[in-house]
């Protein structure tokens, strides 16, 4: 049987100019991918699409986030810096044997 890919909706409300708009970033997408990792499963985040029911919007609604012009190279540089390479943030104060396995299927 296979596993169907997870999918995850993240809001992401904070004004990419924000100073805490990094952490949150960071903090979100990386839960979602160490959950697809720690359940090896394929995984999308949709960012910009309400994650739960409120009295502002409904589960999966589109919502989406202005990013300027300098906002989009700042997202991907935030996804560069923290989820690849031969030392990736994220993966910082994990032990030895789990950066390894991480690293093999990111």
């Amino acid at each position: 049987m296979t596993k169907e890919p997870s999918r995850e909706f993240k809001l992401m409300a904070l004004d990419p100019e924000d100073k805490e708009f990094e952490e949150a970033f960071v903090k979100r997408v990386g839960t979602f991918v160490i959950a697809c990792m720690n359940a090896r499963l394929d995984g999308t985040i949709y960012l910009g699409v309400a994650d739960n029911h409120s009295d502002e919007y409904y589960h999966g609604q589109i919502v989406g986030f202005d990013l300027g012009p300098n906002q989009k190279a700042l997202m991907q540089k935030m996804l560069e810096e923290n989820f690849t390479g031969d030392h990736p943030k994220m993966l910082r104060g994990v032990p030895k044997e789990q950066v390894l396995w991480a690293k093999s299927v990111m």
